[in-house]
């Protein structure tokens, strides 16, 4: 089931700053957005063997989802 998108604020708060953006520029500047995956960042910013690494070596500073 789709989620509400009424009961995302973070998702909100991005939707108003895409629409502020687009008022300002209008149609001259094309608005672009992404999703990414929360495990997907790390991985991206890190690399996957940092990331791994990262999770053996310190799980503290991992994700909660490892722990």
């Amino acid at each position: 089931q789709a989620p509400v998108l009424t009961d995302a604020p973070r998702l909100n708060e991005v939707l108003r700053a895409i629409a502020m953006m687009k008022a300002e520029v209008g149609e001259t500047i094309p608005i672009m957005g992404v999703a990414v995956g929360p495990f997907s960042l790390p991985v991206m910013q890190m690399g996957f063997s940092g990331y791994l690494d990262l999770i053996q070596d310190d799980p503290m500073h991992s994700s909660s989802c490892w722990r």
